[in-house]
């Protein structure tokens, strides 16, 4: 993977990197199967196009992937590894670096400019290395911060707005918010979100009721951060 030239040579494990490296939990022929007979059992008589179908595919696979890399990154943010990790970054930062510039910052003297040079150049160096870390630092902090933002809501009650809005746009109008419910149910029981033998009446329920919460979770972070833009996530 190559890295952004923004970001810093100091490497973590991040969420993104964790997703990228997750397994698919499933085939898009066996997804669009599922699919296909939980829509033929609900006796839902219109039918979705390939197109519609692949980007479905995508989207319940992709947050399968976000579900197994939030696992993990979850237990590595909380373990003790992160907590050492950290421990790392300050004490660099704090003591071991600053105290190692500020013995060669006492070699330095004009009266000797060869050495003056060689040992202006090692701490630029160093201090390119401070950088670095502080950088490094605050990433991890924000990763930290992320991961945790992602429970609120929970990433299938993400998911489940997600697809609502987005079959609002690309169904057809004669199709009722119940029938749009129903392909979500579908993708969502596809996805093993639900367990397939669940009752349609619980799942939808369940369904509306997560979309309700995603909803007003992204209400409030559009209320307590006025200058982001969330009109693709609270529409109504």
């Amino acid at each position: 993977m190559h890295r952004p030239h923004w970001q810093p040579a100091i490497t973590f494990p991040s969420f993104r990197d964790e997703i990228e490296s997750a397994r698919p939990r499933m085939t898009r022929s066996t997804f669009e199967a599922a699919v296909k007979n939980y829509l033929k059992q609900q006796r839902f008589r219109h039918s979705l196009s390939p197109a519609l179908l692949e980007d479905l595919f995508k989207k319940t696979s992709y947050c399968q992937r976000q579900i197994a890399a939030l696992t993990r990154a979850k237990r590595f943010i909380e373990g003790a590894e992160w907590r050492r990790m950290q421990k790392i970054f300050r004490r660099l930062i704090d003591k071991e670096l600053p105290r190692l510039l500020t013995r060669l910052e006492k070699h330095l003297d004009p009266e000797f400019p060869a050495t003056d040079a060689f040992v202006q150049s090692i701490i630029s160096r160093f201090q390119e290395v401070m950088d670095e870390l502080r950088m490094g630092y605050r990433l991890a902090r924000n990763e930290k911060a992320v991961i945790s933002g992602y429970f609120r809501p929970e990433l299938e009650s993400q998911f489940m707005l997600e697809l609502e809005n987005y079959l609002k746009r690309r169904l057809p109008r004669p199709i009722t918010i119940a029938q749009r419910r129903l392909v979500i149910a579908a993708c969502a029981i596809a996805g093993n979100f639900f367990d397939a033998d669940a009752a349609s009446d619980d799942v939808i329920h369940r369904i509306d009721s997560r979309i309700v919460r995603a909803r007003q979770s992204h209400r409030r972070d559009a209320d307590k951060w006025k200058w982001v833009e969330q009109e693709s996530l609270i529409e109504e």
